[in-house]
């Protein structure tokens, strides 16, 4: 399969939307008051049922990165429980994105 010119550009201009499922009701507490405050609740950013790519359907909100990096990061401290999701482009199933979780750690062994 060849990719032409204007397909790279079209990836090129491809916007990820990020989605956040709350896993209990504090949680979800928790994110509506910071969207609230930060402006961001209305129409476009309520609570929404949308198909992820195991053909489940979780109830997710509509974020910004920013968002996102912000609730990773006060995870541990506000004991939040949630998963977040992405999708490039305007249609198409979420995809749970798992890169934001705990890493692994290695260990180097020397012979």
């Amino acid at each position: 399969m060849f990719f032409g010119k204007e397909d790279v550009e079209m990836a090129r201009d491809t916007i990820t939307y990020w989605f956040v499922e709350p896993r209990n009701i504090f949680t979800n507490q928790v994110i509506a008051s910071r969207l609230a405050q930060q402006n961001q609740a209305g129409e476009d950013r309520q609570a929404v049922v949308m198909l992820d790519d195991r053909g489940k359907s979780p109830s997710v909100w509509q974020v910004d990165y920013s968002f996102v990096a912000e609730l990773l990061r006060s995870k541990r401290t506000v004991s939040l429980d949630f998963r977040v999701y992405n999708r490039q482009g305007d249609r198409g199933p979420i995809r749970c994105w798992k890169f934001g979780g705990k890493k692994k750690k290695r260990v180097l062994v020397f012979r």
